[in-house]
């Protein structure tokens, strides 16, 4: 898995929605496989370590993040992921 190229297509994605709306279930699924997978790969790094899989809402269409936190986070990882 090139989950550099994940976390890219994933941000790009979400840049096409309201940042204030919730995270689609199905997208948040894609974001924690993703997270679980740099968490794998980097297990040492402390910023990646403190990242938690997004939860599924009550409602269980969305997830409890937004989108903005959503896409924020996988900047952070792939900014965190740079060097390695």
């Amino acid at each position: 898995m090139d989950y550099r190229k994940q976390l890219r297509v994933l941000e790009h994605s979400l840049d096409a929605i309201d940042p204030g709306l919730p995270c689609g279930w199905p997208v948040a699924k894609v974001y924690n496989t993703i997270l679980e997978h740099v968490k794998a790969k980097n297990p040492s790094d402390p910023l990646i370590a403190a990242m938690d899989p997004v939860a599924r809402a009550s409602s269980g269409a969305t997830s409890t993040a937004s989108v903005g936190t959503v896409r924020t986070v996988a900047g952070q990882l792939l900014a965190a992921t740079d060097e390695r």
